[in-house]
C-alpha cells in the first residue's frame, strides 16, 4: 500500500511540476546571463517570465548544482513560487534539478535514449517479460537517496512505461497503437 501511495504521489508531483514548467517556460533572448567558471553562459528567468540575475537564486542551490553537476552545460535557471529549478545538458542529455525556496535539493530528472540505460536495469526489463520490446527512452529520477527509472518501451502493437525502483518493476502506463 505504501509503495502504491509513493508511486502515485511521485507521479502527481512530476506531472504537476512538468505542467507548471511547460506553462512558465518562455524563451527570452533578453535574459540576463552570468558566466560560470567554464565561460558557459547561465540564463535566469524570473517567476513572472522576466529577466532575473543569478543572485536572485539561493546560493545554497547554486553551490549544490555546481558541486553535483560539474559537467553541466547550457544551464537555464527558473524561479517560481515553490523555489528554483534548472534545466541543463549533462553529456548531451537533457536534465532538470529542483530546489525548494531555501535552496535545498528536492529531486533531479535525467532524460536519455534507451541505449544509454545501464546493463543491470536493461536486464531487469528484458530478461523477464519484455524480451521482444525496444527500450526507447528513460527518465531517471533521483529523489531522497533513491533512484527511480521510468523506462519507455514499445513493440509493434503498444507502448508501455515501466517504473523500476530497487528490485520492483511495474507497468504504470500502456497505450495500444
Amino acid at each position: 500500500m505504501k509503495k502504491l501511495f509513493f508511486t502515485s504521489l511521485l507521479l502527481v508531483i512530476l506531472l504537476n511540476r512538468m505542467q507548471a514548467q511547460e506553462m512558465s517556460i518562455r524563451v527570452d533572448n533578453n535574459s540576463k546571463e552570468s558566466s560560470n567558471n567554464d565561460g558557459d553562459k547561465t540564463l535566469v528567468t524570473g517567476s513572472d517570465g522576466s529577466t532575473a540575475s543569478i543572485n536572485d537564486i539561493h546560493v545554497k542551490a547554486v553551490r549544490d548544482f555546481l558541486k553535483a553537476c560539474k559537467k553541466a552545460e547550457s544551464s537555464h535557471w527558473y524561479i517560481d513560487a515553490d523555489g528554483f529549478f534548472v534545466y541543463y545538458l549533462n553529456e548531451g542529455n537533457r536534465a532538470r534539478r529542483f530546489y525548494d525556496k531555501k535552496g535545498n535539493f528536492i529531486y533531479s530528472i535525467l532524460f536519455y535514449p534507451g541505449h544509454f540505460l545501464s546493463a543491470d536495469i536493461k536486464d531487469k526489463v528484458k530478461s523477464t517479460y519484455y524480451l521482444d520490446y525496444t527500450i526507447t527512452r528513460v527518465e531517471e529520477v533521483f529523489l531522497k537517496g533513491e533512484t527511480i527509472y521510468f523506462v519507455h518501451i514499445e513493440d509493434p502493437s503498444c507502448f508501455k512505461i515501466l517504473r523500476i525502483s530497487g528490485s520492483e518493476m511495474e507497468t504504470i502506463s500502456e497505450m495500444f497503437k
